[in-house]
């Protein structure tokens, strides 16, 4: 079944959760102030046997049990706004002139007027790399893998390719996974090898919230993200990189919605609540942000491509309900 959420519908716990702190409407540079992380000596963390599916504390402890409410907005490609009781921004994107040259479409709008604490690059391609975007004297994790200490607590990033090539097409790649407010996130940039090696999957762990480029091309897409979602068994899959209106050398996520299978809703504002749409491990819950686009004449509800997708979506998520026993 595929769920309309249209922005008009109010959220109950939108007040007060967004981090973006009234900043003016320019991008804000504080590059000098940041401050790289120093890399943590020891192993990657091991999976406990008294913690959750979603790494909480066990569950006789109720203040570490209680989920806080973590909202997730997307700001277009794999930039993503991650606020909680504090805030984090991965891949954030700058100026994107030279996209533009090379006839590659990029509408989507820049992003201003946001804080965050932690700032997370996967790669050092321009669509991601924008930390000049971002206020707030964010500490950075900067395209290198290990285990890192952070405002948010332990943050781990695994190391990975661009390509399907051993990194020698299009380089490094970071997985980046950390717990915030009891749930269990993990962003893959541009993850583009032909599948997930097994250290890399015990490495990452248990996951609540998978946000997984879908589009192919550059990266994994159809069958392959698939196949990543089943290996780590996350309760909720937020997909990105793939084509929408503002962006023209991507496939749109129709093929790994359909080799996945699971349940899709659509959400018609480009932010979501995690905690409305965790399923479970067995039976997790895809939601498709709609983005926002820099020209005033597209929006999400007059995105062709968008329209598109989610026609497709209900048509094939009808088809699978009806063949269930």
């Amino acid at each position: 079944m595929v769920r309309h959420l249209d922005s008009a519908q109010p959220s109950q716990a939108r007040k007060g959760l967004m981090r973006d702190r009234g900043l003016p409407c320019c991008r804000v540079r504080v590059v000098a102030a940041r401050r790289q992380i120093p890399l943590r000596g020891g192993d990657l963390p091991s999976r406990s046997a008294d913690r959750t599916r979603a790494g909480r504390a066990p569950a006789g402890d109720s203040a570490a049990s209680e989920e806080a409410s973590i909202r997730i907005r997307w700001y277009g490609q794999s930039a993503f706004l991650i606020n909680g009781e504090r805030a984090v921004f991965i891949d954030p994107f700058g100026a994107l002139e030279g996209l533009t040259e090379r006839g590659l479409q990029f509408d989507y709008p820049a992003i201003e007027g946001v804080e965050a604490d932690l700032l997370l690059v996967t790669h050092e391609h321009s669509d991601h790399n924008g930390v000049e975007v971002v206020g707030g004297s964010p500490q950075i994790l900067r395209s290198a893998a290990g285990t890192f200490d952070s405002p948010i607590g332990e943050v781990v990033a695994v190391a990975s390719e661009h390509d399907d090539a051993a990194g020698t097409k299009r380089g490094p790649n970071t997985i980046f996974c950390f717990s915030l407010d009891g749930l269990r996130l993990c962003h893959f940039g541009d993850f583009g090898q032909a599948e997930l090696r097994g250290e890399q999957e015990k490495a990452i762990g248990e996951v609540d919230v998978l946000i997984l480029p879908v589009g192919g091309g550059p990266t994994v897409g159809g069958e392959p993200a698939a196949a990543i979602v089943r290996a780590l068994r996350p309760r909720l899959v937020v997909p990105m990189h793939y084509r929408t209106d503002a962006v023209n050398f991507l496939d749109p996520p129709d093929e790994f919605l359909d080799a996945l299978g699971a349940r899709v809703e659509r959400v018609g504002e480009n932010e979501l609540e995690a905690e409305q749409f965790l399923g479970t491990a067995d039976d997790p819950i895809v939601a498709l942000l709609a983005p926002r686009y820099r020209s005033s004449r597209l929006c999400p509800a007059e995105s062709a491509t968008s329209s598109a997708i989610h026609a497709r979506t209900a048509a094939a998520t009808a088809s699978r309900s009806a063949l269930r026993p």
